[in-house]
C-alpha cells in the first residue's frame, strides 16, 4: 500500500493541500496581527495627537495668563507710578509753601529791624 502509486500521489495532494492550507492560515494570521498593529499605530497617533493639542491648548492658556498678568502688573505699576507722581506734586507744593513761609518771615524780621 504505501509502495502504491495513487496511494503515494493521494498522500501526496493531501500534504500538499495541507500545506497550502497552512500557509493561508498563516498568510491570514500575518495580515490580521499587521492590521491589529496598524490599529494600535493608529490609535497611539491620535492620542499623541490630541496630547499635542491639549499641550498646544495648555500652552496659548498659559501665555494668555501670563500676558494678562503683565498687563494688570503694569497697569497696577502706571498707578503706582502716577500716585508717586501726585504726591510728589503735593510735596514740592508743601516745600515752596513752607519756604514761602519762611521768606515772608525773613522779611518781616528785615522790615521790622530796619524800622527799629
Amino acid at each position: 500500500m504505501e509502495n502504491d502509486p495513487t496511494y503515494l500521489e493521494t498522500r501526496y495532494a493531501r500534504l500538499e493541500t495541507e500545506l497550502i492550507r497552512k500557509d493561508r492560515e498563516r498568510e491570514l494570521e500575518k495580515d490580521r496581527f499587521r492590521a491589529e498593529l496598524q490599529a494600535r499605530y493608529d490609535q497611539k497617533v491620535e492620542e499623541l495627537q490630541k496630547l499635542q493639542h491639549n499641550i498646544e491648548a495648555s500652552r496659548d492658556e498659559f501665555e494668555n495668563s501670563v500676558r494678562q498678568r503683565l498687563e494688570r502688573q503694569r497697569e497696577d505699576d502706571e498707578k503706582a507710578l502716577a500716585i508717586q507722581k501726585e504726591n510728589l506734586k503735593h510735596y514740592e507744593r508743601q516745600l515752596f509753601e513752607r519756604f514761602q513761609r519762611m521768606v515772608d518771615q525773613h522779611k518781616k524780621l528785615a522790615e521790622a529791624e530796619m524800622e527799629a
